[in-house]
């Protein structure tokens, strides 16, 4: 293997370092902006983890032929220290824009549906308030029905009874 060969490869994965700082800047804007549980944080972690050894297994096999170099490691950590003294704050910034552009865009277009549904919300109250008189009326109404009920059932008995008796004097 020559040298220069070896020196590209190194140049190659000294990129793949930089790259995977930029994915972790990434995830590190998104904790810095939302303030999430250390659930999340684990998740994000074994993603990151996956995301990661996913692109130095394709620099692997697509770069060195499938062949490994211990070298490889030191240019990813070569490139990751780099990006992060020299390009990680400008990235973060633009991370922090595109995430707060994207909350603003998000909330401009789910803003048709937060109008809907605050108009749905009052349609409930309102309803709510008109049943609840209605079923306080009905509720003021059972008692009454009770009593009916039972003259209606002693009306009812008694007219059996004379008609059982007129029945047994036939």
């Amino acid at each position: 293997m020559l040298i220069t060969t070896q020196v590209s490869d190194f140049i190659g994965f000294v990129f793949i370092g930089i790259l995977l700082a930029i994915i972790f800047d990434f995830f590190r804007t998104y904790r810095i902006l939302k303030r999430i549980s250390t659930f999340s944080v684990i998740v994000q972690d074994i993603i990151y983890f996956f995301i990661s050894m996913f692109v130095i297994a394709k620099g692997i096999i697509n770069i060195l032929n499938s062949s490994m170099r211990f070298y490889i490691f030191i240019a990813v950590i070569l490139g990751f220290v780099i990006y992060n003294f020299t390009l990680s704050k400008y990235v973060i910034k633009i991370y922090k824009m595109i995430f707060n552009a994207s909350k603003e865009i998000l909330e401009f277009l789910l803003l048709p549906f937060y109008i809907i549904l605050r108009v749905i919300v009052k349609l409930c109250i309102i309803i709510k308030k008109f049943f609840k008189k209605c079923c306080k009326k009905f509720f003021d109404m059972v008692p009454f029905i009770c009593k009916l009920s039972k003259r209606v059932k002693k009306l009812f008995n008694f007219r059996i009874k004379k008609l059982k008796t007129k029945e047994g004097k036939v």
